[in-house]
């Protein structure tokens, strides 16, 4: 009889547990007309995200994304050492090698090369800059 009664009780208290939101990280593709490329991002959005409509977030952006362990780490690290009251985004850009294109990261970090030094240091990866910032 005690084993019946406490079957119901805990059947009737599942009635009033809610699940709580976990953090969620979700994985988009954009097209970019400024690099004429597809882009994959990363949006790591905090626990309680969609709930909290008037709340106001920060914005993280990590750049070089496709090495998922930077954009890991950073919503690690931020969701440990931010407090309770603050909460943050995190948006990871991935800047992958396109062989089709021969389009490395470097393109999207440097500027165009002026020197011979800095071509011989960086290679032939340059010159986007402008229009990745766009």
């Amino acid at each position: 009889m005690k084993q019946v009664i406490g079957t119901v009780a805990l059947l009737i208290s599942s009635f009033f547990i809610y699940a709580q939101e976990v953090a969620k990280i979700e994985q988009i593709s954009i097209a970019s007309n400024e690099l004429g490329q597809q882009r994959e991002i990363l949006v790591y959005t905090p626990q309680n995200y969609i709930e909290n409509t008037l709340v106001d977030y920060d914005v993280f952006y990590v750049f070089d994304a496709q090495n998922r362990e930077f954009f890991d780490f950073t919503h690690s690290i931020v969701s440990f050492i931010s407090n309770s009251e603050r909460k943050f985004i995190i948006v990871g850009i991935t800047s992958p090698y396109i062989e089709k294109y021969d389009y490395a990261r470097n393109n999207d970090l440097l500027p165009e090369l002026e020197t011979k030094d800095a071509k011989k240091h960086f290679g032939k990866y340059s010159g986007n800059a402008d229009d990745f910032l766009k």
